[in-house]
């Protein structure tokens, strides 16, 4: 699976070290919170990129189950396009 490059966190979860108690927030916590708090970053899904024509040639080389090549590149661009993967 291909993803993009590097993230920026979207929001951050504040757990307080004593009490356990957490909040989010979408401004990254000042330094001084580090002290008494875990802050933890939490980002989206990666965006995926479509396999390559060469990935899904191997792919459908090495599956035994694969009866014609057309069928399972079909099957393939089918699924991605399902799980929003690609345009």
């Amino acid at each position: 699976m291909r993803t993009s490059p590097e993230q920026e966190p979207v929001a951050w979860k504040v757990v307080d070290k004593t009490t356990g108690e957490f909040m989010f927030s979408r401004v990254k916590p000042m330094r001084r919170t580090h002290l008494y708090d875990d802050v933890i970053p939490l980002y989206t899904s990666p965006k995926r990129e479509p396999l390559d024509d060469g990935d899904i040639a191997d792919g459908c080389r090495a599956n035994k189950n694969a009866t014609h090549p057309d069928s399972f590149w079909a099957g393939v661009r089918y699924a991605e396009k399902a799980h929003g993967i690609g345009d």
